[in-house]
């Protein structure tokens, strides 16, 4: 971590830790990316600290939205092999989950630099992408 924050920083990009705040304190990250575990047992925002956090349901987005969270990412919107045999929402399924928050969301799960409009169009802030930034 200590390394890519060292790599990040001069570039103005930000670093967040998956999983722990004190951890990411300790490296000098930016921030805290929350999966459903510690999204579920937080009982506060982290002070100081970007905080975002994946989820993968109604109650998920609504528990980060209760927290303050900065974002967090929705799917998998489509099959994606980091997940494999996952439930997949689609579109329409994402587009259900979003609609009644003011959190920043990003659609997650088998997408690319050409799903953008149409994750827009279902709700979305935007897409995170894994495999599709490295092609």
């Amino acid at each position: 971590a200590e390394r890519v924050v060292a790599l990040a920083r001069p570039r103005g990009a930000k670093v967040l830790y998956n999983g722990d705040a004190e951890l990411a304190r300790a490296w000098g990250c930016d921030g805290v990316h929350f999966t459903a575990r510690p999204l579920a047992s937080a009982t506060s925002r982290p002070d100081g600290l970007i905080c975002g956090a994946s989820c993968h349901t109604r109650a998920e987005i609504e528990r980060a939205g209760e927290l303050g969270l900065d974002f967090a990412v929705l799917g998998p919107v489509f099959a994606t092999p980091t997940h494999p045999g996952a439930q997949t929402l689609g579109w329409e399924g994402f587009a259900a989950i979003v609609a009644q928050t003011t959190l920043p969301v990003f659609a997650l799960g088998g997408l690319g630099a050409g799903d953008l409009d149409d994750a827009v169009a279902h709700g979305a802030h935007g897409v995170a992408v894994r495999r599709a930034a490295w092609s």
